[in-house]
């Protein structure tokens, strides 16, 4: 696997142990290290949208978590800090067709801080249950992951979610079904 693609999968398997951190901390009542991930995951999303480059997110990530006893996050990052480190690369880019991807990442980043700032910790749970395969779906280009996403995750949530959160995803799973529908995509 080239370096960029294992690089950006890299990335992903960090975004998605993120989230597996969010929804802990918000069901455990660990509120300042819900706000810490947060904004970790946004610093993720800044590396995968090339907003930041690579030795901008480590300076950062250190900086976020030096007081928290560093020892927690670093044990489990650590195999993604170290590899790098060890890249030439400095900046990341994701192919245009999966930026899509990226940017329900982004919504959910900014629909999980609303939540934090209005102590919905129990909303916080539906995001990462419905957008926990979607960092996947960047690296993998998986039209069968894909398929499932959108007639199963992005239905399970217009069926089950909040009016508000459904509304500030439907833009986007829009374009993502046009762009990648089965239709679409063999014809």
């Amino acid at each position: 696997m080239p370096k960029k693609e294992a690089l950006v999968e890299n990335i992903c398997e960090q975004v998605k142990r993120c989230l597996g951190n969010i929804k802990q901390f918000a069901v455990s009542d660990e509120h300042h290290l819900l706000k810490l991930e947060s904004r970790h995951l946004d610093l993720l999303l800044d590396l995968l949208q090339s907003k930041i480059s690579l030795s901008s997110y480590k300076d950062e990530f250190n900086t976020l978590f030096q007081n928290e006893g560093g020892h927690i996050y670093f044990d489990s990052y650590t195999p993604v800090i170290l590899s790098f480190e060890k890249e030439p690369i400095e900046n990341v880019y994701v192919d245009s067709e999966v930026l899509f991807f990226v940017n329900v990442l982004q919504i959910c980043s900014d629909n999980i801080k609303k939540h934090i700032e209005c102590k919905k910790y129990d909303a916080i749970k539906d995001e990462v249950y419905y957008n926990h395969n979607v960092p996947s779906l960047i690296f993998s280009k998986n039209q069968d992951l894909i398929n499932y996403y959108l007639s199963v995750e992005c239905t399970g949530c217009r069926c089950y979610c909040s009016k508000e959160m459904i509304q500030s995803y439907e833009s986007i799973w829009q374009q993502i079904e046009n762009t990648f529908s089965s239709d679409t995509a063999q014809g």
